[in-house]
């Protein structure tokens, strides 16, 4: 039976990277085995990834966070306060999760899609997201039917 501790390198970037074990030990065999990082440009052609928002008041920062194919817990983040978010990517499907928005004063503007995934095939692909502001209400419960001093 094999059984791996791994320590990876990982890098934030507009362009995704592979990360690359650092160190493997085998358990097992009470072996560790050091290994240089292997950082570089996404294998073949890149291709602009934007996502591109509705909604935000000006000046408000927003983030995408951008997964890597094939490589669910290795991310890429990047955030603007422009009307934009660009990444630049090889073909692949991405998952992607989009952050709620807090202002100064207090409101917040959620996402439509907060996440999702999007395909990125030998051209540029765009998604559209749209904030829109919460509303508050108050609300009040009243009960009938109950018995005097029940607990609901």
């Amino acid at each position: 039976m094999f059984s791996a501790l791994l320590c990876l390198a990982l890098v934030a970037s507009t362009s995704l990277v592979a990360a690359t074990p650092l160190i493997t030990h085998d358990r097992t065999a009470g072996s560790t085995v050091s290994n240089p990082p292997a950082w570089g440009p996404p294998p073949g052609p890149a291709y602009a990834l934007t996502f591109t928002e509705s909604g935000l008041p000006a000046d408000l920062y927003w983030s995408v966070q951008l997964s890597h194919p094939g490589e669910p817990w290795l991310w890429s983040f990047n955030n603007s306060t422009n009307s934009s978010v660009g990444f630049s990517v090889p073909n692949g499907t991405y998952a992607f999760g989009i952050q709620n928005v807090t202002t100064a004063s207090g409101g917040i503007f959620v996402a439509t899609p907060s996440m999702g995934n999007v395909t990125v095939n030998g051209t540029a692909a765009t998604v559209n997201i749209v904030f829109a502001e919460l509303t508050e209400f108050n609300l009040a419960f009243n009960e009938t039917g109950l018995p005097t001093g029940a607990s609901w």
